[in-house]
């Protein structure tokens, strides 16, 4: 497990909530999407403030791998570039998750965790790390499916690169996007909570085909 990652787990699994961690993010696909809606405030309450998931998804959809089912190959390019192989990043109390890096190292790379380990659903991010977050944004439903975007309190300064995403698929399961910004990226001010907002997007529709 990567040093970024590990730093994340330490963080947030003693809170019973962890994101895969990442270094992701480009100049390309997320890059060029327009800023998320904002929430809204109709549904009920799940729990801890959390909203509740209406239509959710069977538990099946996060068997297996992340680098096999969450993104495909040219997934992955249109968000990082031509990237290293995909490298499987499990944690036994949290759940599977993988990680891909730009070849060309230009500081992209972005990272997809199935959180089958941790219950709770979103319900654990809004009272496990919203309250000590160095950035917290509910930046609307994905699909019909809640999420929230955040950096955690340990956040070494990179507000403006990186964003960890979860995404609630019913009420007692989620799944992770994180994501780490290009060189280029950071320059142009890209929001990486709006570019991760759009891989976690693209997750959703490959798992909801296995529903």
């Amino acid at each position: 497990m990567r040093p970024g990652y590990r730093a994340i787990v330490t963080v947030l699994s003693a809170a019973g909530l962890v994101v895969a961690g990442c270094s992701g993010g480009s100049g390309k696909g997320p890059a060029s999407q327009s800023s998320a809606p904002p929430a809204s405030d109709s549904s009920p309450a799940a729990q801890n403030g959390a909203p509740k998931v209406q239509n959710p998804l069977p538990a099946k959809v996060l068997a297996g791998s992340p680098c096999d089912t969450s993104l495909s190959a040219d997934d992955v390019k249109e968000f990082i570039g031509a990237s290293d192989p995909a490298k499987p990043d499990d944690d036994p109390s949290l759940g599977t998750s993988c990680t891909w890096h730009n070849a060309a190292g230009n500081g992209a790379s972005l990272s997809v965790g199935y959180q089958t380990k941790i219950k709770g659903g979103l319900g654990a991010a809004y009272s496990n790390v919203k309250p000590d977050a160095v950035r917290w944004v509910e930046p609307g439903p994905i699909q019909g499916y809640p999420l929230v975007g955040y950096l955690a309190a340990k956040s070494n300064g990179l507000e403006k690169s990186e964003c960890q995403l979860v995404v609630g698929i019913s009420d007692d399961l989620t799944y992770a996007v994180g994501i780490f910004l290009s060189d280029s990226a950071k320059r142009k001010n890209i929001d990486p909570c709006t570019a991760g907002r759009d891989v976690a997007d693209r997750v959703l529709t490959r798992i909801k085909q296995r529903a």
